[in-house]
């Protein structure tokens, strides 16, 4: 199963749901509510102790590095891009959050 961060980020309620269905388990509402301990066991994690538990997608990498950084990284993981069906371009990464 491949769980794609920005299909889970933007619908988690239909990823978390397709998830369990995978592992044969019932999808609960509270599940997303990783603030509570009972379905979240990573006792360790910095987000846990946010005071939030919504779950929103992390895009500041879009416009946080500039032009040369973008190129090197994606070089650098040109193949995963490639495999997985990612785009290559900074604006066409946006519509996978921003469409």
């Amino acid at each position: 199963m491949i769980v794609n961060y920005e299909r889970f980020v933007t619908h988690p309620v239909e990823e978390t749901k397709r998830i369990m269905d995978f592992v044969g388990e019932e999808f609960e509402e509270t599940q997303l509510n990783f603030l509570q301990p009972v379905h979240h066991n990573l006792g360790g994690n910095r987000m846990r102790r946010a005071g939030a538990s919504n779950i929103v997608a992390d895009t500041k990498y879009l416009s946080g590095i500039g032009p040369l950084q973008w190129f090197l990284t994606t070089a650098y993981a040109y193949k995963g891009l490639a495999e997985f069906g990612y785009p290559l371009f900074r604006r066409r990464t946006r519509s996978l959050f921003f469409s």
